[in-house]
This record gives C-alpha cells, sequence and structure tokens, in this order.
C-alpha cells in the first residue's frame, strides 16, 4: 500500500446536548451477553481454583488478565458459525508497560456464554522501524490479497517510534488465520503516515483505528481518531484494498460531530471510536468516548456513549440532522460500578463489521481503577461489557 500524508481540515460544528431516551441493560445472563467474568490466566480460559474431581471446570465470560498484566483497547467480530474474536492489547512481561497485540476465539455455548481460550500475540513492535510502540487494534474479515498472496483477515493498528507514544500512524497486517501468523504489509513506513513535522511531535497523531468491509469482500471503510493541536476528531476513507501491493485511498473526511452528542467541550469531540455498519437501514452506529480526558490518572474516558447517524451525511457538507445519541453510559449504570473509569468501548459485529441487531447492541470496553487507590493502576485495566437494547 503506498504512503498518503494527511492534510487537516477541521469544521466547526455547535454543539446540542440532549439525554438519552434508551433503555440501557447490564448484562447478567449466561447467554452471548455476559458479563466480565474471569477466563482464569494470559493464556487460559481455565481457572486453577475451580477444581471438580480433579478436572479444571471452564470459566465463561470475558477473560480476566493475571496480575501484572491488562487488557485493553479491544476489537471483537463474531464469525459466521456464533463464535467470536477478541483482539486486545495487553504487556508480553508481567508489570511491564511493553504493549503487544493479542487474540482469543471464545466459543459459545447455549446456557453458559463464550469460553475464551488461549492467548495468541499476534503482532509485536519492530526493534526500529515506524512502529516501536503500538496499540488500538482493529479485525475485519475479507478478501484481500499482498504480494500476491491472498489472505482473510485484516488488522489496523497504531504505533510510533516515539516512547511518549506520541506522532502514531496507521498500519495494517494480513492473515489467513487470525490465530496464526500476521504479514505486516510494511516494517518501513506505516500505511497512513502522520507528519510530525507539519504538524507537532508533541500530540497523538493518527491512532484508535476501525475498520468496516463495506462489500464483505474487499471494500473496506477506516476510521481514525485525529489528535493535534484543534482537539480529537475522526476521519474515515473508504479504499478497495483486493490487492494491497497497490492500493492507494482516492480521498478521506472528516466524521460530522454535530446532533445531540454529550461532549466536554464547546466544539463536540469524536475521540477513540468505534464504527459498525448497518448495510439496511445504511446507518452507521458509534461508540466513542466522552471527551475531555479526565484530570486524575489514568487520563481516559469516565463514560462512553453510544449514537447513530444516516450513512448520507458521512458524503455530503451540508449539516443534517446528525447523531443520535442512543445511550450515555457511566460507571453507575454498570455491574462494575466501582471502577470510575470507562473507555475504549467496541461494538460487537459480526465478522465484516456490520451490526448484528440495531435495537439490541453488545458493547465490550474498558474499566481500570485510579492512581488514587492503588499505584498500579495501568495493570488493572480489564475488559467489561454491557448491553445497549432500544426502547
Amino acid at each position: 500500500m503506498k504512503k498518503v500524508l494527511m492534510i487537516f481540515a477541521g469544521i466547526a460544528i455547535s454543539l446540542v446536548v440532549s439525554a438519552c431516551g434508551s433503555s440501557l441493560a447490564p448484562s447478567n445472563s449466561s447467554e452471548p451477553v455476559t458479563s466480565g467474568a474471569s477466563s482464569g490466566s494470559e493464556t487460559s480460559s481455565i481457572s486453577s481454583s475451580s477444581i471438580s474431581s480433579g478436572d479444571p471446570e471452564p470459566v465463561y465470560g470475558l477473560p480476566t488478565p493475571e496480575t501484572g498484566f491488562y487488557m485493553k483497547d479491544a476489537d471483537v467480530i463474531e464469525e459466521a458459525n456464533g463464535d467470536r474474536l477478541l483482539v486486545y492489547v495487553t504487556n508480553a512481561e508481567s508489570g511491564e508497560e511493553d504493549d503487544v497485540i493479542a487474540i482469543r476465539r471464545g466459543v459459545f455455548s447455549s446456557g453458559n456464554g463464550y469460553l475464551y481460550g488461549e492467548e495468541h500475540v499476534i503482532l509485536t513492535p519492530s526493534v526500529s522501524g515506524w512502529d516501536q510502540y503500538i496499540g488500538g487494534p482493529a479485525i475485519i474479515k475479507g478478501e484481500f490479497s499482498y504480494d500476491t498472496v491472498a489472505y482473510s483477515y485484516l488488522l489496523a493498528y497504531h504505533g510510533t517510534d516515539l516512547a511518549t507514544g506520541m506522532s502514531n500512524s496507521i498500519g495494517v497486517a494480513l492473515a489467513t488465520d487470525p490465530l496464526g501468523t500476521w504479514v505486516k504489509v510494511s516494517d518501513v513506513d506505516p500505511a497512513f503516515e502522520y507528519d510530525a513535522a507539519v504538524y507537532g511531535e508533541t500530540y497523538l497523531g493518527f491512532h484508535a483505528p476501525s475498520l468496516i468491509n463495506l462489500d464483505q469482500e474487499s471494500i473496506i471503510r477506516l476510521f481514525w481518531t485525529w489528535a493535534d493541536a484543534y482537539g480529537h476528531y475522526t476521519y474515515f476513507l473508504d479504499i478497495d484494498l483486493s490487492d494491497l501491493s497497490t492500493a492507494e485511498p482516492s480521498g478521506f473526511a472528516m466524521v460530522p460531530n454535530n446532533g445531540n452528542l454529550s461532549s466536554g467541550d464547546l466544539e463536540t469531540m469524536i475521540p477513540n471510536a468505534d464504527f459498525a455498519y448497518d448495510g439496511t437501514g445504511h446507518d452507521l452506529f458509534m461508540v466513542k468516548d466522552y471527551s475531555p480526558a479526565a484530570s486524575q490518572l489514568p487520563r481516559v474516558s469516565t463514560r462512553i456513549e453510544l449514537a447513530k447517524i444516516a450513512e448520507e451525511e458521512l458524503y455530503t457538507t451540508d449539516q443534517g440532522d446528525g447523531w443520535e445519541s442512543l445511550g450515555l453510559f457511566v460507571f453507575l449504570d454498570t455491574p462494575e460500578g466501582l471502577y470510575e473509569r470507562l473507555y475504549s468501548g467496541t461494538i460487537v459485529a459480526d465478522e465484516y463489521g456490520h451490526v448484528l441487531s440495531t435495537s439490541s447492541i453488545e458493547i465490550i470496553y474498558n474499566i481500570s481503577e485510579l492512581e488514587a487507590d492503588t499505584p498500579n493502576y495501568l495493570f488493572t485495566q480489564r475488559l467489561a461489557t454491557i448491553l445497549y437494547t432500544a426502547a
């Protein structure tokens, strides 16, 4: 894929805030939506404390990292057979902030929920390239090729060569088996490069990618957050990735930020968002972090918001109705009410990034303790889930 330099074009749009009118139902069921129950360890879905007649019992629900490890910034797709692929960021060594990207497959059992298997590290930082620090994975299924080799899965991620985590660019990787070997498209240059010399090295740059396979083949819609001196906004482009060796973006646009979204800014920002597509109703669903970031450590969102917009509004400069807020999640709404930090939500979509339902949407998100409560707050980051049900 050819490298492309993006040009910022922010558009100021006024904010109208309104209350959400939906049912936000924390899920305590053992069916597909389950609360963040432990999976035992970083490499196994078996709990060593659950022993019956000498045989370990399976533990269903989202996996929980062992002491000294974290799980954050997840993306989840549901395969045609009902199983799920969970990709996320974790640390390679206990007690270290050395991010790698890992994946697990969750097998569904009626009446029990999902049983997540062994952790597979699928992407590691480069030693001396542009992506020495990585994060923000997004996965999608499709029909892709690179250097004449066919692949079935595409992964987008952000990376930088700065230890500060600033000036991120977007890279992509490919695989035939999602739990197997992943091939980075380029170790030399990112797919979409943030020019720190032009826009500023002290800003996050391009990060938090999200993927949708529009035609369930190779037409991909890529979203990412652009964070610089002007704020946090989300951009997107549509591109044919049937052959990544020759693919070239033709343009990009800013995602509208009008409507009744909740925000802490004079101008509504859309940071760290994940998207899913409704190809029948031609709507776009989004879950985003609240902005601005909280002042206490960790400096992450204290709430997440689910919203939708008509797809046609992405392609016009005429201001339409904008985003319709479907639900604002704060820690009091969730089963994990003691965790004040809620951030980095993802919509559980099908393997192509299309919504499984427009009236019942599962969101997997991050929770974390505060520095004021524990000096090891970074290693308390784990995943939880909540269910939105339309009123």
